[in-house]
């Protein structure tokens, strides 16, 4: 049974992948059929072994999920295609105390390679778009006029500081650590949102709009507002409002399709584990 819910979760994934990859969203179908798939595998294993402990571990799962999945959409993190993935992750592998627990290191593994993930499709967007991100990038660097020098002063005193007073090699280590965070933090802020601004908003007429679309502006007609960014995703009588009222185009954010990421995720966790027992 356990090889069913792992092989449910991969396909949802893998399928959920290409939809994103293609259309930015992921089918509802797919979202709700892998979280029914997963607690009736569940039920059916509580059933057939006598023990309500797997079906409670799903729902469990399914819970924590649920709730993490909402906190990071209505903080405008993801979408909604991305919520529901997860939310099938936990039906499926489920909660428990176990430390050793797959769905632990499946939470480790997506923040680093999300991470990545983003850092590298970030990257690839500024490169595609390189006259306007690098114009954005200096405007932004110029905005901050001389406080931009404070991160790498900050980053040179620390320096210093961590080789002529003598510490020890461990807190020398760290110090040198935080000095380097700190302007690097600084700059892949602002490279994050010069990217953000020349490559992620665009354009689009009301017949391009799916539900879920994220509104960058708010549109507002004969003084009442239709849509905006507080929506978090526009709706379909929305989107049938624009229509009717003949609005010719709509700025829209377009976000980074992390399915992908979790499906990396996902598979890094089966064929290496936690890499925190990497460190034991």
């Amino acid at each position: 049974m356990w090889l069913s819910l792992l092989i449910v979760v991969l396909f949802v994934l893998v399928i959920g992948t290409i939809t994103d990859f293609k259309t930015r969203e992921v089918p509802d179908w797919l979202s709700y059929g892998g979280i029914i798939a997963g607690l009736g595998l569940r039920l059916i294993w509580s059933v057939s072994s006598w023990n309500y402990i797997p079906f409670l571990e799903g729902l469990v799962g399914f819970g924590v999920f649920f709730a993490l999945a909402c906190a990071l959409y209505y903080l405008g993190q993801w979408g909604g295609g991305d919520s529901k993935a997860l939310m099938v992750i936990g039906a499926c592998l489920g909660i428990n105390m176990d430390f050793n627990h797959i769905v632990l290191a499946f939470v480790i593994n997506s923040i680093w390679i999300g991470g990545v993930y983003g850092l590298v499709w970030s990257v690839i967007l500024a490169f595609k778009n390189w006259d306007n991100f690098k114009k954005e990038f200096q405007d932004r660097l110029l905005f901050h006029g001389i406080f931009r020098m404070l991160p790498l002063a900050f980053l040179v005193v620390l320096a210093l500081l961590s080789f002529f007073i003598a510490v020890n090699p461990v807190i020398q280590s760290f110090i040198i650590l935080i000095a380097v965070f700190v302007p690097a933090f600084y700059y892949l802020t602002v490279f994050i949102r010069a990217v953000e601004k020349v490559a992620m908003y665009r354009f689009v007429s009301p017949d391009k709009l799916t539900e879920g679309d994220w509104i960058a502006k708010d549109i507002i007609i004969n003084k009442k507002r239709i849509c905006s960014p507080r929506d978090l995703g526009i709706s379909l009588k929305q989107i049938s409002q624009l229509k009717k009222l003949k609005v010719k185009r709509i700025l829209i954010k377009v976000g980074i399709p992390f399915v992908p990421a979790l499906l990396l995720a996902y598979l890094f966790t089966l064929f290496f584990g936690n890499p925190l027992f990497w460190l034991v």
